[in-house]
C-alpha cells in the first residue's frame, strides 16, 4: 500500500505544480486512505489547503501529521509557515527552531553526517535556517 500511496502523492504534486488544489487535494486524500499511518499525505494536505488560503484546515492537518510523527521537522515547518503567514511571528520563530532541533536530532540518531553529496539534507537544513532568520527579522 506504501508504494500505492507514494504514487498517489506524486500525482497529487502534479496537480498542486499545476495550481489544480482540488485534484492535488483528492490524490493526498486517496493516498491517506491508502497508507492510514502515515503522516506524509497530511502534511502535503496541510500545504495545499495553506495555499487555498484555508488556514484552519491546513492547521488541522499539519497537526494531525505532527501527532502521527513527533520527530517530523516537515510538518513543524510546515505549522511555523501558517504562523509566519498569519503574522503570528513569535510562535513561528519557537516552531522553527523546534524544526532545526528536530533535524539535528533525527540526523544524529541516524549518524547522518552531511557533505557536498548530500544536496537534499543541505537544502532543508538551510531552507529552516532562511525561514527562521527572516521570522526573527519580523519580531
Amino acid at each position: 500500500n506504501f508504494r500505492l500511496s507514494s504514487g498517489w502523492i506524486a500525482f497529487g504534486h502534479t496537480f498542486a505544480q499545476h495550481e489544480e488544489s482540488d485534484q492535488a487535494l483528492t490524490a493526498y486524500r486517496t493516498a491517506s486512505r491508502l497508507s492510514p499511518f502515515s503522516h506524509i499525505p497530511h502534511i502535503y494536505i496541510g500545504i495545499e489547503y495553506a495555499r487555498q488560503l484555508a488556514l484552519g484546515l491546513a492547521r488541522r492537518e499539519l497537526c494531525l501529521a505532527k501527532e502521527m510523527c513527533v520527530m517530523d521537522s516537515t510538518s513543524t515547518h510546515e505549522l511555523a509557515v501558517l504562523h509566519y503567514q498569519q503574522g503570528e511571528y513569535h510562535e513561528a520563530c519557537e516552531l522553527f527552531e523546534n524544526a532545526v532541533q528536530e533535524f539535528h536530532s533525527v540526523n544524529r540518531k541516524t549518524e547522518k553526517v552531511f557533505d557536498d553529496s548530500e544536496v537534499p539534507g543541505l537544502l532543508k537544513h538551510a531552507i529552516l535556517l532562511v525561514n527562521l532568520g527572516h521570522s526573527y527579522r519580523r519580531l
